[in-house]
């Protein structure tokens, strides 16, 4: 091809052009380089994560074992199967105090008996924690590997340049007149390694026997070595009862929910007609619809809050999701106990629950904290933080609750905002928004007082009190506060089977308008029995304020404190 006597260089040259060579070779050098510094990376990888209530660093080994080193403590071993070839996995576990070695002090085994149900969250469902792991040294090991064959493939370059061109072209033209010795010569290489490397792995452990008292749990298989085992003697027993009966309580629950979804009739769940108002619409309100939507028009959202760490009720909150299809789960606050790094896990073991393609809304609660944040955040949940977002249509705000609840230290403000100020600012900016907001998500329902008592948002929900309220017009919108989804009472840690009832919430929106249709409460009782509620249409906005705002009721407290 050519242009006024011109002549293009056409794909073929431009391919095999000497810059094209060499970013092909530097290419080539770059994926040999891969493979030959993957046995490193895999082996020389490490990774930070969580072991109960612990730090950890996670390493690589060529063991075909899972080794616990506990320091002080001793160790747990257990053999991997399911991991291919001889390769295994040691686990140091930080902070262990020297005296906890001193197992036969009283005071030290009154200490661990206390502590039983709070060391038990890792049973409870440890493949969160787990899978975290596992992510975090498989990327160790992508990077290692990159790493080390970029500066393979440097190193291979840099020696090109200083060998020089013409001892290149010399080199090439011997391997190119010997074709035979080249191939053998690398063949050879290759074989030599290979035969290294068989010699100098580490041959596989003795199988060994484990510890029957972890049958049935996920340590089966598992021996405690060292002082550990005297740990397990004594408090062993305990945690595996404790493991067994939240196993068994939450899979007869999730039975029963299964039991409750086919008995219902399809008629059940059909649409209520829109909500009646006489009101016009207040700044940033939605005009009521005159027609039922079509199902298309549909968004459908389940409305769980204050889980404070049950794991025990993800997989049903993962069901009900799943079942009823929702379009989002929205979570109003307070996923963990204390708001510790330790509890990421928490965090961990719902995101997992939820089914691949419902998205995940959430706002911080008092029992949260910023490292709560960063870890809804990593696990890909959308969280609100004081600007509005658009999941399926239906426009949503919310913001962080300005405090910090800690177990045993009660509740202090995080910042200079109170919850009265971030009511104020909430009705500031849900007024003043260019496009109307549908919702207004929020943890403590007084948050959101003084936006319902201008009506600037249709709907508010919230959690925090432990106790459903609603929903009812509060102001000149509609309230609806969510219970706890966790069972969460006071003065008792929330893992477990629960010892209250645990609810959530489903809202279907009509898409086109923002309004909020109807409403299904769903609650676990603590006899593991399931209850699914006739949908129910959500009230309209009446003329005028229809109730003032409570005064801060006193909610079933969680953990001791807060709410």
């Amino acid at each position: 091809m050519s242009i006024r006597g011109r002549r293009l260089p056409s794909v073929r040259s431009a391919a095999t052009s000497p810059a094209a060579r060499r970013v092909w070779a530097l290419l080539v050098v770059f994926a040999i380089s891969a493979v030959l510094m993957a046995p490193w990376a895999i082996l020389s990888a490490r990774a930070t994560a969580q072991f109960g209530p612990h730090t950890a660093i996670v390493e690589v080994t060529a063991s075909n074992i899972l080794d616990v080193d506990l320091g002080p403590l001793g160790t747990i071993e257990m053999p991997l199967p399911q991991v291919p070839g001889p390769l295994g996995v040691h686990v140091q576990v930080e902070e262990i105090e020297a005296d906890l070695s001193a197992v036969n002090k009283p005071s030290t085994m009154d200490d661990l008996s206390s502590d039983v149900q709070s060391y038990s969250l890792f049973f409870a469902d440890p493949d969160a924690q787990i899978d975290r792991a596992v992510r975090e040294v498989v990327r160790d090991v992508v990077f290692r590997d990159v790493v080390g064959a970029l500066a393979l493939t440097a190193a291979a370059a840099g020696l090109s340049v200083l060998v020089g061109r013409a001892r290149r072209d010399e080199i090439r033209g011997r391997l190119r007149r010997r074709p035979k010795m080249t191939a053998g010569g690398i063949a050879a290489a290759a074989v030599v390694a290979l035969v290294a490397g068989v010699l100098t792995w580490p041959s596989s452990p003795a199988p060994f026997e484990g510890d029957p008292l972890f049958a049935g749990t996920p340590l089966e298989g598992a021996r405690v070595t060292g002082r550990f085992s005297s740990i397990v003697d004594r408090v062993g027993g305990t945690v595996v009862d404790y493991y067994d009966a939240n196993e068994k309580f939450y899979a007869k629950a999730l039975s029963n929910l299964n039991d409750e979804l086919a008995s219902e009739p399809a008629a059940m769940n059909a649409l209520n007609p829109p909500p009646s108002s006489t009101s016009s619409p207040s700044p940033g309100g939605i005009p009521d619809p005159d027609e039922t939507p079509l199902p298309n028009d549909i968004a459908t959202f389940l409305i769980v809050s204050d889980i404070h760490c049950n794991v025990g009720m993800s997989r049903i909150i993962g069901r009900v999701a799943g079942a009823r299809q929702v379009d989002a789960v929205l979570a109003a606050g307070d996923a963990t106990m204390t708001g510790t790094p330790t509890e990421k896990y928490c965090v961990d073991s719902m995101t997992k629950a939820i089914p691949h393609g419902i998205s995940k809304v959430w706002v911080k609660g008092n029992h949260d904290s910023a490292a709560t944040v960063d870890e809804e955040k990593k696990a890909g949940v959308t969280v609100l933080e004081g600007k509005a977002v658009t999941v399926d249509g239906i426009r949503i705000i919310g913001d962080a609750d300005p405090r910090r609840t800690i177990f045993g230290q009660g509740t202090k403000r995080v910042g200079k905002e109170t919850v009265q100020s971030l009511s104020a600012r909430m009705a500031d900016t849900t007024c003043r928004a260019a496009k109307p907001i549908d919702l207004l998500l929020i943890h403590d329902p007084l948050a959101g007082a003084a936006t319902t008592d201008k009506g600037c948002v249709p709907l508010q929900i919230s959690g925090h009190w432990h106790r459903r309220v609603g929903p009812e017009q509060v102001g000149k919108s509609i309230r609806y506060v969510n219970s706890t989804t966790g069972g969460a009472r006071a003065n008792a840690l929330t893992p477990g089977p629960l010892k209250m009832d645990a609810e959530m919430t489903l809202f279907r929106f009509d898409k086109s308008t923002g309004r909020a249709l109807d409403y299904q409460l769903i609650t676990v009782h603590p006899d593991r029995s399931v209850t699914i509620a006739p949908w129910k249409p959500v009230p309209g906005i009446a003329p005028g304020t229809v109730k003032k705002h409570d005064k801060v009721p006193e909610p079933v407290k969680s953990e001791g404190s807060g709410g």
